[in-house]
């Protein structure tokens, strides 16, 4: 399945790139583009934001963390999301994001698939708990569970200051297992 994957994201990728990025519709100007909306949302300042690839972008390495709001879009943990949007800016500026869903399709990640997120950033705790007992909320959204790496984590934590990016594996119950750390 893994093998597959890329060639089916190659195929929708050269779908895209040849269908129209304008359209006319009753004389108004729609600008279309894609966006592909990674399985998790990164952790920062006070809060979440989605993990996003855009237009030539999209099924290469480079992510980007970008605070989006896209109307008739609802994002479940979990899934990657190709999405064709439709830029509305030109014609109601008064819309609250200027972004449509025109066409998603959803792919669940495989389990176990792992991803970072911040847990420290620019000298500040993006998670509250007590430190030892591994009782851990990230943003005060998501629960996660240090696992085998709490002892480190409780040492990482006192000893730097520097931003800490957690590696985390998704639990059937939606919180995070700890699997690895960095400091940046």
């Amino acid at each position: 399945m893994k093998k597959q994957l890329p060639k089916f994201l190659l195929l929708f990728v050269l779908l895209c790139t040849v269908l129209s990025c304008k359209k006319d519709h009753n004389n108004e100007e729609f600008t279309y583009y894609r966006i592909r909306i990674n399985h998790y949302k990164q952790a920062i300042n006070s809060r979440f934001i989605y993990v996003v690839q855009e237009k030539t972008a999209i099924g290469g390495d480079t992510w980007e963390n970008k605070d989006l709001y896209i109307d008739d879009f609802t994002y479940e943990p979990g899934y990657v999301y190709d999405i064709e949007v439709m830029n509305l800016y030109q014609r109601d500026a008064a819309l609250s994001s200027g972004l449509k869903v025109r066409k998603i399709i959803k792919s669940k990640v495989p389990e176990q698939t792992s991803f970072e997120v911040n847990l420290r950033l620019n000298g500040a705790n993006l998670f509250t708990g007590n430190t030892g007992i591994g009782d851990y909320i990230i943003l005060n959204k998501i629960k996660f569970d240090c696992g085998n790496l709490c002892t480190e984590f409780a040492q990482l934590i006192a000893s730097t200051n520097r931003n800490i990016i957690g590696e985390f594996v998704r639990n059937t119950d939606g919180s995070y297992l700890l699997k690895g750390l960095k400091v940046k």
